[in-house]
């Protein structure tokens, strides 16, 4: 059973679920993404928008995570914990997963960060999506800064992780090995920029029929 740490049955608040993936799944995701050569982290379909560079956006490096035999038990594992998230809190219209899910590397060497974005966009398979979720694949030890953050007026200051310093419209998610932090694509949010080591994580992106 899947236990949510904070259920809200609120839009515009995130779930997590603490040690979601154990550190033996967690070494068998790193064993597998071996294999899969990096690229370079983009904002939105830059081959098709006159934008600034991304490097002032975004700096990171990602793989893409297939929907081969040897992923489907964390496909299926990440899909159970989806639909039990919207079954609780969320309660969107949502079909199956149908974006590949994003391994995501932020060092310290190159100023690893993410401004402020929204992953709902304007194209598609961006424009259907509604649920995100992250997942920790590094534990808080192994780098400073990289707190992903979520902007809303509507959170407070009782999320697990420490909020000191930090006003009421921010909160920090838990950076826990393994936790998965699932919210409202439509929330803002940002990675902050990694001070020393690298930030590892799991991104995956659930959408439907698109919001009207």
């Amino acid at each position: 059973m899947l236990n949510f740490r904070k259920p809200s049955n609120n839009l515009l608040e995130p779930l997590h679920s603490l040690n979601f993936l154990s550190k033996e799944e967690i070494s068998k995701v790193f064993k597998e993404l071996q294999s899969i050569p990096f690229e370079k982290g983009k904002v939105g379909n830059e081959e098709s928008t006159k934008k600034e560079k991304s490097t002032d956006v975004r700096s990171s490096q990602v793989k893409w995570i297939p929907f081969f035999k040897e992923w489907e038990w964390l496909y299926q594992k990440i899909n159970v914990l989806i639909s039990a998230a919207n079954q609780e809190a969320f309660k969107l219209d949502l079909r199956d997963m149908n974006e590949n899910i994003q391994y995501t590397e932020y060092s310290s060497e190159y100023n690893g960060r993410y401004g402020w974005h929204l992953d709902l966009g304007t194209e598609y398979p961006s424009s259907h999506r509604k649920i995100s979720t992250t997942i920790q694949l590094s534990s808080p030890s192994e780098y400073e800064g990289g707190y992903l953050q979520l902007f809303n007026n509507s959170l407070n200051a009782s999320n697990p992780e420490d909020q000191k310093g930090l006003p009421h419209y921010l909160q920090n998610s838990p950076k826990a090995l393994g936790t998965a932090t699932l919210f409202s694509s439509f929330i803002p949010h940002r990675v902050t920029p990694v001070t020393k080591g690298v930030r590892k994580s799991l991104v995956i992106w659930v959408g439907g029929t698109p919001f009207r």
